[in-house]
Protein backbone atom coordinates (compact mmCIF):
# COMPACT_ATOMS: atom_id res chain seq x y z
CA UNK A 1 0.00 0.00 0.00
CA UNK A 2 0.85 3.35 -0.48
CA UNK A 3 1.74 6.04 2.13
CA UNK A 4 1.38 9.23 1.88
CA UNK A 5 3.36 11.82 3.62
CA UNK A 6 1.52 14.19 5.73
CA UNK A 7 2.54 18.09 6.09
CA UNK A 8 0.54 20.12 7.95
CA UNK A 9 0.48 24.64 7.69
CA UNK A 10 0.14 26.91 10.45
CA UNK A 11 -1.27 29.87 9.26
CA UNK A 12 -1.74 33.28 11.55
CA UNK A 13 -4.11 35.92 9.47
CA UNK A 14 -3.61 39.38 11.39
CA UNK A 15 -7.27 40.78 11.88
CA UNK A 16 -6.77 43.76 14.19
CA UNK A 17 -9.05 43.90 17.27
CA UNK A 18 -12.19 43.48 15.31
CA UNK A 19 -13.95 39.96 15.25
CA UNK A 20 -13.60 37.91 12.24
CA UNK A 21 -17.07 35.95 11.49
CA UNK A 22 -15.52 33.40 14.01
CA UNK A 23 -18.30 32.51 16.65
CA UNK A 24 -17.60 29.73 18.83
CA UNK A 25 -19.76 28.99 21.76
CA UNK A 26 -19.29 25.68 24.14
CA UNK A 27 -22.95 24.61 25.01
CA UNK A 28 -21.76 21.91 27.56
CA UNK A 29 -19.53 18.69 27.78
CA UNK A 30 -22.71 15.84 26.96
CA UNK A 31 -23.81 14.57 23.90
CA UNK A 32 -26.90 17.01 23.27
CA UNK A 33 -26.88 18.82 20.06
CA UNK A 34 -28.38 22.20 19.18
CA UNK A 35 -31.76 22.04 17.14
CA UNK A 36 -34.92 23.75 16.41
CA UNK A 37 -33.03 26.93 14.99
CA UNK A 38 -35.88 29.43 14.96
CA UNK A 39 -35.69 33.20 14.14
CA UNK A 40 -37.42 35.68 16.01
CA UNK A 41 -37.36 39.52 16.19
CA UNK A 42 -33.47 39.83 14.73
CA UNK A 43 -32.08 36.81 17.13
CA UNK A 44 -31.63 33.12 16.74
CA UNK A 45 -32.71 30.86 19.36
CA UNK A 46 -32.36 27.13 19.29
CA UNK A 47 -32.67 24.91 21.74
CA UNK A 48 -30.42 21.89 23.34
CA UNK A 49 -32.32 18.98 25.50
CA UNK A 50 -34.16 21.11 28.34
CA UNK A 51 -32.30 24.08 27.76
CA UNK A 52 -33.12 26.93 25.73
CA UNK A 53 -30.42 29.41 23.85
CA UNK A 54 -30.19 33.13 21.49
CA UNK A 55 -27.65 33.97 19.47
CA UNK A 56 -27.53 37.47 17.75
CA UNK A 57 -24.69 35.85 15.29
CA UNK A 58 -21.58 36.74 18.06
CA UNK A 59 -19.71 34.51 20.88
CA UNK A 60 -20.73 37.28 23.20
CA UNK A 61 -24.36 37.43 21.94
CA UNK A 62 -24.89 34.16 22.68
CA UNK A 63 -26.44 33.09 25.93
CA UNK A 64 -28.74 30.77 28.00
CA UNK A 65 -32.03 31.85 28.03
CA UNK A 66 -33.69 29.14 30.37
CA UNK A 67 -32.64 25.89 31.78
CA UNK A 68 -36.34 23.97 31.76
CA UNK A 69 -35.18 21.52 33.78
CA UNK A 70 -32.57 21.62 35.47
CA UNK A 71 -30.80 17.72 35.60
CA UNK A 72 -28.16 16.30 33.00
CA UNK A 73 -30.32 12.66 33.41
CA UNK A 74 -31.24 11.42 29.56
CA UNK A 75 -34.91 12.33 29.23
CA UNK A 76 -36.03 11.25 25.64
CA UNK A 77 -39.12 14.69 26.37
CA UNK A 78 -37.19 17.41 25.06
CA UNK A 79 -37.19 21.15 24.43
CA UNK A 80 -38.53 21.24 20.43
CA UNK A 81 -41.56 22.69 18.14
CA UNK A 82 -40.21 26.06 18.46
CA UNK A 83 -42.51 28.48 16.85
CA UNK A 84 -43.12 32.05 16.79
CA UNK A 85 -46.49 34.00 16.90
CA UNK A 86 -47.10 37.48 17.25
CA UNK A 87 -43.48 38.21 18.39
CA UNK A 88 -43.32 35.67 20.99
CA UNK A 89 -41.70 31.91 21.10
CA UNK A 90 -43.86 28.73 21.86
CA UNK A 91 -41.95 25.19 22.66
CA UNK A 92 -42.81 22.47 23.96
CA UNK A 93 -41.01 20.75 27.17
CA UNK A 94 -41.26 19.63 31.06
CA UNK A 95 -39.86 20.63 34.17
CA UNK A 96 -39.56 19.29 37.30
CA UNK A 97 -43.29 20.03 38.39
CA UNK A 98 -45.31 19.97 35.33
CA UNK A 99 -45.22 16.80 32.57
CA UNK A 100 -44.73 18.02 28.45
CA UNK A 101 -46.84 21.10 28.09
CA UNK A 102 -47.00 24.49 25.88
CA UNK A 103 -44.19 26.87 27.03
CA UNK A 104 -43.96 30.19 25.89
CA UNK A 105 -40.60 32.75 26.08
CA UNK A 106 -39.96 36.49 25.00
CA UNK A 107 -36.55 35.54 24.74
CA UNK A 108 -35.92 36.56 28.79
CA UNK A 109 -35.37 34.22 31.62
CA UNK A 110 -38.14 35.69 33.73
CA UNK A 111 -40.74 36.34 30.54
CA UNK A 112 -39.81 32.01 29.92
CA UNK A 113 -42.92 31.04 31.41
CA UNK A 114 -45.35 27.60 31.01
CA UNK A 115 -48.73 28.76 29.56
CA UNK A 116 -50.73 26.19 30.66
CA UNK A 117 -50.89 22.74 32.25
CA UNK A 118 -53.09 21.27 30.30
CA UNK A 119 -53.50 18.34 32.68
CA UNK A 120 -51.81 19.51 35.88
CA UNK A 121 -49.08 17.43 37.61
CA UNK A 122 -46.60 15.25 36.04
CA UNK A 123 -49.34 13.98 33.85
CA UNK A 124 -48.43 15.70 29.96
CA UNK A 125 -50.70 16.79 27.33
CA UNK A 126 -48.02 16.51 25.04
CA UNK A 127 -48.61 19.46 22.51
CA UNK A 128 -47.35 18.94 18.79
CA UNK A 129 -48.06 19.91 15.33
CA UNK A 130 -47.45 23.08 16.20
CA UNK A 131 -48.48 26.08 13.40
CA UNK A 132 -49.63 29.70 13.60
CA UNK A 133 -52.65 30.44 12.16
CA UNK A 134 -54.41 33.65 12.12
CA UNK A 135 -51.96 34.89 14.74
CA UNK A 136 -53.14 32.31 16.68
CA UNK A 137 -51.04 29.27 17.73
CA UNK A 138 -52.65 25.90 16.95
CA UNK A 139 -51.73 22.37 17.61
CA UNK A 140 -52.44 19.45 18.28
CA UNK A 141 -53.02 18.13 22.99
CA UNK A 142 -54.21 15.70 25.20
CA UNK A 143 -56.94 17.39 27.50
CA UNK A 144 -57.94 15.86 30.48
CA UNK A 145 -61.13 14.48 30.07
CA UNK A 146 -61.14 14.35 25.97
CA UNK A 147 -57.91 12.83 24.66
CA UNK A 148 -55.73 14.53 22.11
CA UNK A 149 -57.51 17.21 20.24
CA UNK A 150 -57.51 20.28 18.34
CA UNK A 151 -56.49 23.44 20.63
CA UNK A 152 -55.25 26.75 20.13
CA UNK A 153 -53.79 29.65 22.36
CA UNK A 154 -52.89 33.40 22.51
CA UNK A 155 -50.23 32.66 25.24
CA UNK A 156 -52.38 32.87 28.18
CA UNK A 157 -53.71 30.58 30.43
CA UNK A 158 -57.31 31.52 29.99
CA UNK A 159 -56.73 31.86 25.88
CA UNK A 160 -55.26 28.11 25.44
CA UNK A 161 -58.26 26.31 24.66
CA UNK A 162 -59.79 23.15 23.28
CA UNK A 163 -61.22 24.12 19.44
CA UNK A 164 -63.83 21.20 19.33
CA UNK A 165 -64.31 17.55 21.18
CA UNK A 166 -64.00 15.97 17.23
CA UNK A 167 -64.28 12.18 18.49
CA UNK A 168 -66.49 11.94 21.89
CA UNK A 169 -66.01 8.55 22.20
CA UNK A 170 -64.70 8.31 25.45
CA UNK A 171 -60.29 8.76 26.03
CA UNK A 172 -59.41 8.40 22.70
CA UNK A 173 -59.71 11.30 21.11
CA UNK A 174 -59.50 12.23 17.30
CA UNK A 175 -55.58 12.63 17.04
CA UNK A 176 -55.23 15.30 14.70
CA UNK A 177 -51.83 15.55 12.58
CA UNK A 178 -50.47 17.13 9.99
CA UNK A 179 -51.57 20.82 10.39
CA UNK A 180 -51.30 22.61 7.22
CA UNK A 181 -52.79 25.95 5.82
CA UNK A 182 -54.30 26.81 2.44
CA UNK A 183 -55.74 29.36 1.30
CA UNK A 184 -56.99 31.24 4.43
CA UNK A 185 -57.73 27.31 6.56
CA UNK A 186 -56.31 25.57 8.27
CA UNK A 187 -56.52 21.33 7.35
CA UNK A 188 -55.24 18.53 9.64
CA UNK A 189 -56.15 14.63 9.14
CA UNK A 190 -58.60 13.19 12.59
CA UNK A 191 -60.35 10.39 13.41
CA UNK A 192 -64.40 10.04 14.62
CA UNK A 193 -65.56 6.78 14.63
CA UNK A 194 -67.83 6.96 12.30
CA UNK A 195 -65.33 7.65 9.12
CA UNK A 196 -62.24 6.72 10.54
CA UNK A 197 -58.98 8.88 10.23
CA UNK A 198 -59.91 11.52 7.50
CA UNK A 199 -59.49 15.04 6.31
CA UNK A 200 -60.79 17.94 8.06
CA UNK A 201 -60.82 21.56 8.25
CA UNK A 202 -61.24 24.51 10.71
CA UNK A 203 -61.38 28.05 10.68
CA UNK A 204 -60.37 28.18 14.28
CA UNK A 205 -64.19 28.26 15.73
CA UNK A 206 -65.95 24.56 16.85
CA UNK A 207 -68.76 25.47 14.29
CA UNK A 208 -66.24 26.10 11.58
CA UNK A 209 -64.35 22.17 12.13
CA UNK A 210 -65.42 19.87 10.32
CA UNK A 211 -64.84 16.62 7.67
CA UNK A 212 -64.04 17.72 4.24
CA UNK A 213 -64.61 14.29 2.66
CA UNK A 214 -64.80 10.52 3.74
CA UNK A 215 -61.94 9.65 1.39
CA UNK A 216 -62.53 6.07 1.76
CA UNK A 217 -65.39 5.52 2.88
CA UNK A 218 -66.79 3.36 6.16
CA UNK A 219 -64.99 3.49 9.74
CA UNK A 220 -61.38 2.15 8.30
CA UNK A 221 -60.51 5.78 7.50
CA UNK A 222 -58.00 6.60 4.95
CA UNK A 223 -55.19 7.59 7.50
CA UNK A 224 -53.73 10.38 5.85
CA UNK A 225 -49.94 10.56 5.43
CA UNK A 226 -48.92 13.98 4.54
CA UNK A 227 -51.14 17.00 3.69
CA UNK A 228 -48.80 19.64 1.63
CA UNK A 229 -49.65 22.80 0.61
CA UNK A 230 -48.59 24.07 -3.07
CA UNK A 231 -48.95 27.88 -3.91
CA UNK A 232 -52.50 27.27 -3.16
CA UNK A 233 -53.27 23.66 -4.08
CA UNK A 234 -54.01 21.12 -1.72
CA UNK A 235 -52.44 17.47 -1.99
CA UNK A 236 -53.16 14.64 0.51
CA UNK A 237 -51.16 11.32 0.66
CA UNK A 238 -53.29 8.71 1.86
CA UNK A 239 -53.68 4.87 1.02
CA UNK A 240 -50.87 5.13 -1.33
CA UNK A 241 -52.59 7.74 -3.32
CA UNK A 242 -52.59 11.18 -4.39
CA UNK A 243 -55.85 13.73 -3.63
CA UNK A 244 -56.30 16.72 -4.76
CA UNK A 245 -58.73 19.26 -2.52
CA UNK A 246 -60.35 22.76 -2.81
CA UNK A 247 -61.99 22.51 0.82
CA UNK A 248 -64.78 20.71 -0.31
CA UNK A 249 -66.44 17.54 -0.90
CA UNK A 250 -66.79 17.81 -4.14
CA UNK A 251 -64.02 19.53 -4.88
CA UNK A 252 -61.81 16.75 -3.19
CA UNK A 253 -60.88 13.36 -5.49
CA UNK A 254 -58.11 11.33 -6.54
CA UNK A 255 -55.90 12.37 -9.14
CA UNK A 256 -53.51 9.19 -9.42
CA UNK A 257 -52.85 5.77 -7.17
CA UNK A 258 -49.30 5.22 -7.03
CA UNK A 259 -49.55 1.38 -7.44
CA UNK A 260 -51.09 0.08 -10.69
CA UNK A 261 -53.38 -2.52 -8.64
CA UNK A 262 -54.30 0.16 -6.19
CA UNK A 263 -53.11 -1.55 -2.93
CA UNK A 264 -51.92 0.41 -0.03
CA UNK A 265 -48.12 2.08 -0.60
CA UNK A 266 -46.93 4.03 2.06
CA UNK A 267 -45.31 7.94 1.21
CA UNK A 268 -42.04 9.20 2.56
CA UNK A 269 -39.84 12.54 2.59
CA UNK A 270 -41.98 14.69 1.00
CA UNK A 271 -40.46 18.33 -0.16
CA UNK A 272 -42.28 21.26 -1.80
CA UNK A 273 -40.01 22.22 -4.19
CA UNK A 274 -41.63 25.41 -6.43
CA UNK A 275 -45.17 23.98 -8.02
CA UNK A 276 -44.77 20.67 -7.60
CA UNK A 277 -43.98 18.37 -4.37
CA UNK A 278 -41.48 15.41 -4.69
CA UNK A 279 -42.12 12.27 -2.30
CA UNK A 280 -40.49 8.92 -2.33
CA UNK A 281 -42.66 5.82 -2.69
CA UNK A 282 -42.78 2.22 -4.12
CA UNK A 283 -45.10 1.15 -6.72
CA UNK A 284 -44.76 -2.40 -5.92
CA UNK A 285 -41.86 -2.64 -9.43
CA UNK A 286 -39.08 -0.54 -8.91
CA UNK A 287 -38.94 -0.07 -4.75
CA UNK A 288 -39.03 2.83 -2.72
CA UNK A 289 -37.89 5.55 -5.55
CA UNK A 290 -38.25 9.49 -6.57
CA UNK A 291 -41.93 10.49 -7.56
CA UNK A 292 -42.93 13.84 -7.81
CA UNK A 293 -46.30 15.31 -8.43
CA UNK A 294 -48.02 19.07 -9.62
CA UNK A 295 -51.38 17.97 -8.37
CA UNK A 296 -52.70 16.86 -11.95
CA UNK A 297 -52.69 12.88 -12.93
CA UNK A 298 -50.50 13.47 -15.77
CA UNK A 299 -47.99 15.23 -13.44
CA UNK A 300 -47.75 12.64 -10.83
CA UNK A 301 -44.91 10.00 -11.77
CA UNK A 302 -41.93 8.26 -10.93
CA UNK A 303 -38.31 10.67 -11.48
CA UNK A 304 -36.32 8.22 -12.19
CA UNK A 305 -35.51 4.49 -11.14
CA UNK A 306 -32.46 5.35 -9.48
CA UNK A 307 -31.74 1.47 -8.53
CA UNK A 308 -32.04 0.18 -11.94
CA UNK A 309 -33.56 -3.42 -12.70
CA UNK A 310 -34.44 -4.02 -9.24
CA UNK A 311 -37.07 -3.80 -6.57
CA UNK A 312 -34.60 -2.83 -4.20
CA UNK A 313 -34.55 0.77 -2.40
CA UNK A 314 -32.17 3.28 -3.65
CA UNK A 315 -32.33 4.71 0.11
CA UNK A 316 -33.39 8.35 -0.58
CA UNK A 317 -33.27 10.96 2.29
CA UNK A 318 -32.47 14.22 3.43
CA UNK A 319 -34.46 16.34 0.57
CA UNK A 320 -33.14 19.75 0.09
CA UNK A 321 -33.32 22.36 -2.85
CA UNK A 322 -31.49 25.18 -4.49
CA UNK A 323 -33.95 27.20 -6.56
CA UNK A 324 -35.53 24.30 -8.65
CA UNK A 325 -33.52 21.51 -8.51
CA UNK A 326 -33.68 19.20 -5.87
CA UNK A 327 -30.50 17.91 -3.86
CA UNK A 328 -30.75 14.44 -1.82
CA UNK A 329 -28.67 11.30 -0.78
CA UNK A 330 -29.29 8.17 -2.45
CA UNK A 331 -27.63 5.04 -3.62
CA UNK A 332 -27.68 3.26 -6.97
CA UNK A 333 -26.98 -0.14 -6.04
CA UNK A 334 -22.74 0.43 -7.27
CA UNK A 335 -22.16 3.43 -4.92
CA UNK A 336 -23.52 3.54 -1.82
CA UNK A 337 -25.04 6.74 -0.18
CA UNK A 338 -23.95 9.38 -2.18
CA UNK A 339 -25.14 13.13 -3.33
CA UNK A 340 -27.33 13.21 -6.12
CA UNK A 341 -29.38 16.06 -7.82
CA UNK A 342 -32.59 16.37 -9.76
CA UNK A 343 -34.05 18.62 -11.84
CA UNK A 344 -37.54 16.75 -12.19
CA UNK A 345 -36.53 14.85 -15.35
CA UNK A 346 -35.12 11.22 -15.33
CA UNK A 347 -31.95 12.66 -17.55
CA UNK A 348 -31.67 15.39 -14.88
CA UNK A 349 -31.15 13.00 -12.09
CA UNK A 350 -27.93 11.73 -11.28
CA UNK A 351 -25.25 11.36 -8.63
CA UNK A 352 -23.60 14.62 -8.48
CA UNK A 353 -20.06 13.65 -6.49
CA UNK A 354 -19.19 10.28 -5.58
CA UNK A 355 -16.94 11.61 -2.52
CA UNK A 356 -16.57 8.55 -0.76
CA UNK A 357 -14.72 5.83 -3.12
CA UNK A 358 -14.16 3.53 -0.33
CA UNK A 359 -17.83 3.50 1.04
CA UNK A 360 -20.85 5.58 1.50
CA UNK A 361 -20.12 9.63 2.84
CA UNK A 362 -23.90 9.72 3.98
CA UNK A 363 -24.44 13.00 3.20
CA UNK A 364 -26.76 14.76 5.87
CA UNK A 365 -28.51 17.81 6.78
CA UNK A 366 -28.63 19.14 3.59
CA UNK A 367 -28.96 22.97 4.37
CA UNK A 368 -29.43 26.12 1.60
CA UNK A 369 -27.37 29.15 2.52
CA UNK A 370 -25.41 31.73 0.35
CA UNK A 371 -26.40 29.48 -3.08
CA UNK A 372 -24.89 26.87 -2.07
CA UNK A 373 -26.11 23.50 -0.15
CA UNK A 374 -24.03 22.45 2.27
CA UNK A 375 -23.84 19.45 4.05
CA UNK A 376 -22.11 16.61 6.05
CA UNK A 377 -20.35 13.72 4.85
CA UNK A 378 -18.29 11.35 5.94
CA UNK A 379 -14.89 10.57 4.18
CA UNK A 380 -11.83 10.09 6.89
CA UNK A 381 -14.09 11.85 9.64
CA UNK A 382 -17.17 13.73 9.69
CA UNK A 383 -16.65 17.13 7.39
CA UNK A 384 -18.32 19.99 6.26
CA UNK A 385 -18.91 20.25 2.30
CA UNK A 386 -20.85 22.43 -0.05
CA UNK A 387 -22.12 22.16 -3.44
CA UNK A 388 -23.03 24.52 -5.93
CA UNK A 389 -24.73 22.22 -8.10
CA UNK A 390 -21.81 21.15 -10.49
CA UNK A 391 -19.32 18.10 -9.53
CA UNK A 392 -16.22 20.29 -9.44
CA UNK A 393 -18.17 23.19 -7.24
CA UNK A 394 -18.68 20.50 -4.37
CA UNK A 395 -16.09 20.25 -2.24
CA UNK A 396 -15.08 19.93 1.10
CA UNK A 397 -15.59 23.04 3.46
CA UNK A 398 -13.69 21.52 7.09
CA UNK A 399 -12.93 18.48 8.99
CA UNK A 400 -15.27 18.51 12.09
CA UNK A 401 -13.70 16.29 13.88
CA UNK A 402 -10.57 14.44 13.74
CA UNK A 403 -10.40 11.80 16.92
CA UNK A 404 -11.23 8.42 15.97
CA UNK A 405 -12.26 7.50 19.45
CA UNK A 406 -14.89 10.37 19.37
CA UNK A 407 -18.41 9.68 17.50
CA UNK A 408 -20.03 12.88 16.52
CA UNK A 409 -22.26 14.03 13.13
CA UNK A 410 -24.54 17.36 12.18
CA UNK A 411 -28.11 16.97 12.40
CA UNK A 412 -29.80 19.91 11.42
CA UNK A 413 -28.14 23.50 10.37
CA UNK A 414 -29.49 26.99 10.85
CA UNK A 415 -28.75 29.84 8.39
CA UNK A 416 -28.88 33.55 10.20
CA UNK A 417 -27.86 36.68 9.85
CA UNK A 418 -26.01 35.67 6.65
CA UNK A 419 -24.04 32.92 8.99
CA UNK A 420 -24.36 29.18 9.29
CA UNK A 421 -24.83 27.79 12.03
CA UNK A 422 -24.44 23.94 13.26
CA UNK A 423 -23.45 22.25 16.55
CA UNK A 424 -20.98 18.98 16.96
CA UNK A 425 -19.20 17.13 18.90
CA UNK A 426 -15.26 18.15 18.85
CA UNK A 427 -12.21 16.86 19.73
CA UNK A 428 -12.32 17.46 23.33
CA UNK A 429 -15.65 15.52 23.51
CA UNK A 430 -18.01 18.99 23.72
CA UNK A 431 -20.34 20.43 22.37
CA UNK A 432 -19.94 23.59 20.80
CA UNK A 433 -22.04 25.44 18.58
CA UNK A 434 -20.39 26.96 15.51
CA UNK A 435 -20.63 29.58 12.72
CA UNK A 436 -19.85 29.76 9.11
CA UNK A 437 -19.46 32.88 7.53
CA UNK A 438 -18.84 32.31 3.42
CA UNK A 439 -17.86 35.98 2.80
CA UNK A 440 -15.52 36.21 4.91
CA UNK A 441 -13.66 33.64 5.24
CA UNK A 442 -13.80 30.44 3.02
CA UNK A 443 -12.46 27.84 4.93
CA UNK A 444 -14.78 27.03 7.76
CA UNK A 445 -14.72 29.19 10.81
CA UNK A 446 -14.47 28.53 14.02
CA UNK A 447 -12.81 25.63 16.16
CA UNK A 448 -11.70 27.52 19.60
CA UNK A 449 -13.24 30.78 20.13
CA UNK A 450 -10.59 31.27 23.04
CA UNK A 451 -7.63 29.06 23.27
CA UNK A 452 -6.78 27.39 25.53
CA UNK A 453 -3.54 27.93 27.38
CA UNK A 454 -2.22 24.22 26.74
CA UNK A 455 -2.57 24.23 23.76
CA UNK A 456 -1.01 28.30 22.80
CA UNK A 457 0.96 29.79 25.51
CA UNK A 458 0.66 32.41 27.00
CA UNK A 459 -2.29 34.09 25.25
CA UNK A 460 -2.73 37.53 25.18
CA UNK A 461 1.28 37.69 24.88
CA UNK A 462 3.02 40.83 24.13
CA UNK A 463 4.53 38.66 20.83
CA UNK A 464 6.00 34.99 21.87
CA UNK A 465 4.14 32.10 21.53
CA UNK A 466 4.69 28.33 22.74
CA UNK A 467 2.79 26.15 20.00
CA UNK A 468 2.64 22.56 22.17
CA UNK A 469 3.26 19.51 20.31
CA UNK A 470 4.52 21.09 17.25
CA UNK A 471 6.56 19.02 14.92
CA UNK A 472 9.46 21.50 12.67
CA UNK A 473 9.37 18.05 10.68
CA UNK A 474 5.85 17.92 9.72
CA UNK A 475 4.66 21.55 10.04
CA UNK A 476 5.32 24.73 8.43
CA UNK A 477 4.12 28.32 9.88
CA UNK A 478 3.41 31.45 7.61
CA UNK A 479 2.24 34.51 8.75
CA UNK A 480 -0.40 36.20 6.80
CA UNK A 481 -2.58 39.54 6.82
CA UNK A 482 -6.10 40.05 6.62
CA UNK A 483 -5.49 40.86 2.70
CA UNK A 484 -4.05 37.23 2.31
CA UNK A 485 -0.52 38.49 1.52
CA UNK A 486 2.62 36.28 3.17
CA UNK A 487 4.43 38.32 5.56
CA UNK A 488 6.87 35.03 7.28
CA UNK A 489 7.27 31.38 6.07
CA UNK A 490 8.54 28.35 8.65
CA UNK A 491 8.49 31.55 11.81
CA UNK A 492 9.15 29.27 14.37
CA UNK A 493 12.59 28.29 16.36
CA UNK A 494 13.64 24.95 17.74
CA UNK A 495 11.73 25.39 20.89
CA UNK A 496 8.65 25.83 19.57
CA UNK A 497 8.68 29.50 19.84
CA UNK A 498 6.38 31.70 17.49
CA UNK A 499 8.15 35.53 17.62
CA UNK A 500 5.30 37.91 16.58
CA UNK A 501 7.59 40.54 17.83
CA UNK A 502 7.92 42.55 14.78
CA UNK A 503 4.03 42.40 14.02
CA UNK A 504 1.19 45.18 15.35
CA UNK A 505 -0.87 44.18 18.18
CA UNK A 506 -4.16 42.93 17.49
CA UNK A 507 -5.67 39.29 17.08
CA UNK A 508 -4.16 36.59 14.86
CA UNK A 509 -6.14 33.51 13.57
CA UNK A 510 -3.80 30.08 13.72
CA UNK A 511 -5.06 27.49 11.19
CA UNK A 512 -3.52 24.64 11.33
CA UNK A 513 -3.99 21.89 7.90
CA UNK A 514 -3.09 18.51 7.20
CA UNK A 515 -2.48 18.46 3.34
CA UNK A 516 -3.39 14.97 2.93
CA UNK A 517 -6.65 15.02 3.85
CA UNK A 518 -7.31 18.60 4.42
CA UNK A 519 -8.08 18.40 8.32
CA UNK A 520 -7.66 21.57 9.96
CA UNK A 521 -7.93 23.36 13.28
CA UNK A 522 -8.19 27.04 14.13
CA UNK A 523 -7.22 29.33 17.18
CA UNK A 524 -7.31 32.45 18.13
CA UNK A 525 -4.39 34.19 19.78
CA UNK A 526 -3.96 38.22 20.83
CA UNK A 527 -0.92 40.57 20.54
CA UNK A 528 -1.16 42.71 23.16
Amino acid sequence: MLKLKTYTTILLLHIGYYSFAQHTYTIRNTDFDCYNYTEMNGVLYFASYHWLYKTDGTSFGTRQVKKIKDDYNYDDIICSHLTVVNNELFFVDKDGDNGEELWKSDGTESGTTIVKDIISGYSSSEPNYLINYKDTLFFSARGPLKGRELWKSDGTDSGTILIKDINTDGWNGSNPKHLVVSNGVLYFSAYEKTHGTELWRSDGTENGTYLVKDLVPGTDGSNPEYIVDINGTLLVFAQGKVFLSDGTEGGTKEIKSIRSDKKYTKIYNLRVVKNQVYFIADDGIHGKELWKSDGTAEGTHMVKDIRENSTEDSWIENLSNMDSILFFSASNGFEELELWRSDGTEKGTYMLKDINLNGSSRPRALTLYKNHIYFSAYLYDIELWRTDGTEEGTIRVHVLNTSSSISSEIREMGVFNDKLFLSFKDNSNDIRLYAHDFDKFDPFIGINEIVKEKDIYPNPSSGLYTIKQYNPTTHDISVIDCFGNKLLISAINENNVLDLNHLSNGLYLVKITEKRNGKEVIHKIIKK
